[in-house]
């Protein structure tokens, strides 16, 4: 009998190409008469956040361990970006660290606790700020924004 196994592996390109869905979801939010709820807009743009950056991360050797000790947080992608040569701004810009607030442990973007409120940078800084990330990330990983190589 013979056996087939295929072997899926998360890749720098799996990442980007990921990113780049969730981007057209927060493209078309900004497309749209009606404006989209802010926790959810945020869950989104976070989330392309982090698929972009790891997509990077890994692109540049981070191990699997490394990338677990980073875990959902932002701010900490953000820096190992910067620090293995992600041509962005040094400093963590105020939108991104406004997202890991919500995205990041204790996960109220996820789980709302009573009372809990996201914060956010408005909705259009955000989708401007997320195209240039994401187009940034294709382009040091040589990939254009259909996510194939170049």
């Amino acid at each position: 009998m013979l056996e087939f196994t295929m072997e899926h592996k998360v890749t720098d390109v799996t990442l980007y190409r990921s990113a780049l869905e969730y981007l057209k979801v927060i493209n078309i939010t900004q497309k749209s008469e009606e404006s989209c709820p802010q926790t959810p807009f945020c869950f989104i743009a976070a989330l392309t956040t982090e698929l972009a950056l790891k997509a990077f991360l890994i692109n540049r050797g981070v191990t699997e361990n490394t990338s677990r000790k980073i875990g959902h947080n932002l701010v900490r992608a953000w820096s190992k970006s910067v620090e293995l040569g992600l041509k962005v701004d040094p400093e963590v810009p105020r939108w991104c660290d406004l997202l890991n607030g919500a995205y990041d442990r204790p996960f109220l973007a996820r789980y709302a606790k009573t009372n809990t409120g996201i914060v956010s940078s408005p909705q259009h800084e955000l989708h401007e700020a997320l195209n240039n990330l994401v187009s940034t990330v294709g382009d040091q990983l040589g990939l254009d924004l259909n996510g194939n190589f170049v």
